[in-house]
């Protein structure tokens, strides 16, 4: 409650974050704005500062933010029902600082183009990676909003650090998640694979530290890493001193710690965000989430999507044997498969891509639209 009181001390300040966000208000804004769907104790701590009642309900030109080059309609309300159940620890205010944020990203990332175009590779390998992402119990949307950000672009893009893969996996946490990196053969180029053990990590510090903003946060930074920023966070503002390899979801809850308390603490800033790696961090995870709403944007702009499977070369067979039981053309299969060519010498196990499928894209809207599920 404190941190709430310390952040909007008065009506007028709650009246400038709204402003802030583009929404106009009227002169009996309090009459009009009450409390959305959120969490218990979140909802509770806005109708103690500001006596709001249970529900929203105001006129659709007091809240609507449009956003012309998607005609794309962001509401508050609508923003904070999406997101509350992923990041149901965040202070109101919080939650309203990811909205303004993913209005502002929008531009930046649609311009970089790279999001787009990871977008266009999730969808080639969307089955796959959801069925990973169910498994580990990982949000499909975070999953997504992660490619979408790391890949750049890119089914087998390096980084100048060595990162690989449209997870962007370092050599080391690829080994560590059981995959085979060497100077002649790099599991991190298979993007099913780089799916498991990217999600596989969300999973594992999902686990230790127990909140969706920290675990995002850390799949840029590092487990190790935001472990050290919380109890450089907790030695500052609290004087005790708990070592980062003690850092757990049971610390995490008792401190109250969220990402803005990480991103906005100046100790924390200068040690972690002022160099290397970390000069990006502060940003992260709302380009993450940025992208997660730039998928919903994207997969309702499609209407149709054209994709391929693999097949595995068994004896006897012949590229115009498979084309032909796959309701294709040798033409196509070879289109889809530019190392090939129609006199090559194909070896059992040998995989090919084979075009001709359409994805069941309404399926995807209902699993994956407004809600995101939740």
């Amino acid at each position: 409650m404190e941190k709430l009181r310390s952040k909007t001390a008065s009506i007028v300040t709650m009246a400038g974050l709204f402003a802030g966000l583009g929404i106009t208000i009227s002169e009996n804004w309090t009459e009009d704005l009450q409390v959305p769907d959120l969490t218990p104790k979140v909802q509770a701590e806005v109708v103690e500062e500001y006596g709001f009642e249970d529900r929203w309900s105001y006129s659709s030109d007091f809240v609507l933010r449009e956003h012309t080059e998607y005609n794309t309609v962001i509401s508050v309300e609508n923003f904070t029902k999406r997101y509350n159940q992923l990041f149901d620890h965040m202070e109101f205010e919080e939650i309203n600082a990811l909205f303004s944020s993913v209005n502002h990203y929008r531009d930046v990332l649609e311009e970089n183009g790279g999001p787009r175009k990871t977008f266009d590779i999730a969808l080639q390998y969307f089955d796959e990676i959801d069925s990973i992402a169910e498994e580990k119990d990982v949000p499909l949307p975070i999953t997504l909003g992660i490619m979408m950000i790391e890949a750049g672009g890119g089914l087998d893009n390096v980084s100048y650090a060595g990162n690989r893969g449209i997870f962007q996996l370092s050599s080391n946490l690829a080994r560590h998640y059981g995959m085979t990196v060497t100077p002649t053969f790099d599991e991190r180029s298979n993007p099913v694979k780089s799916a498991e053990a990217g999600i596989s990590y969300l999973a594992d510090m999902k686990e230790r530290f127990g909140q969706w903003d920290l675990t995002i946060l850390g799949y840029h930074q590092g487990e190790t890493r935001i472990g050290n920023m919380v109890s450089t966070y907790i030695e500052e503002n609290y004087g005790e001193n708990i070592s980062g390899g003690r850092v757990n979801s049971e610390v995490v809850e008792e401190y109250g710690i969220s990402l803005f308390d990480l991103i906005e603490d100046e100790n924390v800033r200068n040690r972690f965000f002022s160099e290397g790696y970390g000069l990006t961090g502060t940003n992260y995870v709302q380009k993450v989430v940025t992208s997660m709403e730039l998928f919903d944007d994207y997969i309702n702009e499609k209407e149709e999507v054209e994709v391929s499977s693999t097949y595995s070369i068994e004896p006897g067979d012949s590229l115009y044997g498979i084309a032909k039981s796959h309701n294709t053309t040798l033409e196509d299969l070879l289109e889809e498969n530019p190392d090939l060519t129609k006199d090559c010498v194909l070896e059992v196990g040998q995989e090919v891509q084979v075009p001709g499928s359409y994805m069941d894209l309404e399926g995807i809207k209902e699993k994956y639209g407004a809600g995101f599920g939740y």
